[in-house]
């Protein structure tokens, strides 16, 4: 590897170059996340490393999928209190461990950075951590870029494989109802084993077709019908399913020749698609389980601000496919070698069953709903320091006091470190000029 030669302002950490080693905490199966003390407390800002604080994951190749520890995080902050910061520095990692990585974005574009090296004169990176990029595919569903075309250039765009979409909760994700999923998933399923092209105009003939001839669909109501009609109309509209754009290549952009991460950006569009697009990509990913010989190469879907996405909105979108797949990984998935880092500003979506299947929270000292960590399982000790405002917090000097609950329920506080990685400013937008900086 070319060794990338760097002079950090705020850090004594001077190795020679030669012996750069940008592997070292991926092969110690660790992740740094940051120092007990803020960096201003260590003289000529060396930090030992008995001051780092760590989280622990099992490597890659540590046997079968299906034998490894479930490695899932939930982070429970605000904006602008290092959240984020926080998932790029596990995300780099686990990217240099070669885990399968996959970013979802929801609200805009500034994650497609992750690819460019930190460039921020006061970076705190953690020791034996240099700037880097984390290689990356940024991707764009095509109905997302439905408000500004002119833009399309800076993603790989790409729509959905109808044949896919094989099983009812995701059509009813889509919005469709139990018995009318059920009548488009015969005919999808009835499709492929007849060999047909499933396409949405033959899925469309198809379930026509049904309504005169099936005595089952004859039995619905006649709603039923115009309710399926009504999305295809829709997925139509927004070319959820168009021959403009392939689908996209998830396994060989993740496990190529140069494996890189897939940052998905929705740009804060359709709540419905965007669910729908979620719950998918996490369903393929356990399909690759069953579909390939590299078995002991997991995954890992780092979910940032989820109250975007992952929320009962039952009013609008009867089933969240998206929330129910997620859910999934900490449950039916963990055998599958699927990890996740969820980041939410509420306790909301989460009660204690859920809570269960992430061994790992990190808590911001600005976090909100303190109230609603007594059902996660938070111990005693970590709300206290919450309730009591005992846990710095300094905008001013960027310094936060988190709180990291580790697999044993130990407490501990930490001052995050910032990522190699890019962060903060929108890039494609500032590029092509729609914002001025």
């Amino acid at each position: 590897m070319e060794q990338k030669l760097y002079y950090p302002k705020t850090r004594s950490r001077v190795f020679p170059f030669s012996n750069l080693d940008y592997d070292y905490w991926s092969k110690k199966g660790m992740i740094p996340i940051g120092s007990k003390k803020p960096r201003s407390s260590y003289e000529d800002g060396y930090i030992p490393e008995s001051d780092i604080v760590t989280m622990k994951f099992e490597k890659v190749g540590n046997g079968n999928l299906t034998s490894r520890k479930a490695f899932n995080n939930l982070i429970l902050g605000g904006t602008g209190d290092g959240k984020s910061l926080i998932i790029k520095n596990i995300w780099y990692v686990l990217q240099r461990a070669k885990f399968s990585c996959i970013y979802i974005d929801p609200k805009s574009t500034d994650s497609g950075r992750a690819k460019e090296i930190w460039s921020e004169d006061d970076s705190n990176l953690a020791p034996k951590m240099f700037p880097d990029g984390i290689p990356l595919v940024h991707c764009m569903p095509l109905w997302a870029t439905r408000n500004f075309k002119h833009m399309e250039s800076n993603f790989l765009t790409y729509s959905l494989d109808l044949s896919q979409l094989d099983e009812n909760e995701m059509w009813m994700g889509l919005g469709i109802s139990r018995a009318g999923s059920s009548v488009v998933t015969r005919a999808i399923l009835s499709m492929k084993s007849q060999n047909i092209d499933i396409n949405l105009d033959n899925l469309t003939n198809r379930v026509i077709k049904s309504k005169s001839e099936t005595a089952v669909f004859k039995q619905l109501p006649e709603n039923t019908f115009s309710n399926i009609m009504r999305v295809f109309a829709e997925l139509e509209d927004f070319k959820v399913f168009t021959k403009e754009r392939p689908p996209l290549n998830t396994w060989d952009i993740l496990n190529g020749e140069e494996p890189k991460s897939i940052c998905i950006s929705y740009n804060s569009g359709s709540f419905g698609f965007m669910t729908f697009d979620i719950g998918f990509r996490i369903k393929e990913a356990s399909r690759f389980f069953f579909q390939s010989k590299k078995k002991n190469k997991p995954f890992h879907f780092f979910l940032d601000d989820a109250g975007y996405y992952a929320v009962d909105k039952g009013k609008i979108q009867k089933v969240n496919y998206g929330l129910n797949e997620i859910l999934n990984i900490g449950t039916n998935y963990r055998s599958l070698g699927l990890g996740m880092t969820l980041a939410i500003q509420t306790t909301g979506m989460i009660d204690e069953n859920v809570a269960q299947n992430f061994k790992n929270k990190l808590i911001s000292p600005v976090f909100q709903d303190v109230i609603g960590l007594n059902k996660l399982n938070i111990p005693h000790e970590a709300i206290d320091l919450l309730r009591e405002g005992s846990l710095i917090r300094d905008r001013d000097q960027h310094e936060f006091e988190w709180i990291y609950v580790d697999s044993d329920n130990n407490v501990l506080t930490f001052f995050p470190f910032t990522p190699p990685c890019n962060h903060f400013k929108e890039v494609y937008f500032s590029n092509l000029g729609e914002i001025e900086e």
